[in-house]
């Protein structure tokens, strides 16, 4: 039915982000009559995508050591962090707070530069969702969290605070004289 692999996953995800799993496994099992629902749910999210990536470009806020955007029921939290650190905004980690269903999402993402500077998303987000009544983890350069809503504030600041500390781990090492090992 589908002879691009990539437009497969893309068409997959789509049915998965809308909930509408059985149209994926019939697109899956190569039934035809699926295809054409897949292909409006594909597009569709990636309209959603667009517009979230534009929220992005406008609503973005910066801190010291970190890009976030705020918002309420995004469709593509995720996806918009990976677009956004690969496509616009390279030199800081970038976070999406998504509050949805009664918890506030995260999704950060880091790149290559980043993790070569100290960056470890997965202990920086696990350590402030903890200490703000939430839970995190997930890799070096990408991670997700669940925090409680009211507490972005103070896990924004902690997660910069923590950003901070791993990330100016290495210049402070670099600018101490050499045979200085206080």
């Amino acid at each position: 039915v589908v002879e691009n692999s990539l437009h497969m996953v893309q068409l997959l995800n789509a049915c998965g982000n809308r909930d509408l799993p059985g149209i994926g496994l019939t697109l899956c099992l190569r039934d035809r009559g699926s295809l054409m629902e897949a292909e409006r749910l594909g597009d569709e999210y990636r309209e959603h995508i667009l517009r979230e990536i534009s929220l992005l470009r406008e609503q973005s806020r910066q801190m010291k050591n970190l890009r976030y955007l705020k918002r309420m029921n995004m469709e593509a939290g995720a996806i918009v962090s990976g677009l956004g650190i690969r496509y616009l905004y390279t030199d800081l980690p970038l976070v999406t707070l998504n509050h949805k269903d009664d918890m506030i999402k995260i999704s950060a993402r880091g790149n290559k530069p980043l993790i070569a500077r100290g960056l470890d998303l997965s202990v920086a987000l696990r350590e402030a969702a903890n200490a703000v009544g939430g839970n995190g983890g997930g890799h070096t350069i990408a991670s997700g969290a669940s925090i409680p809503p009211g507490r972005e504030d103070e896990f924004l600041a902690l997660l910069d605070r923590i950003l901070d500390e791993q990330l100016n781990r290495g210049a402070d090492a670099s600018s101490r004289p050499v045979g200085d090992d206080a």
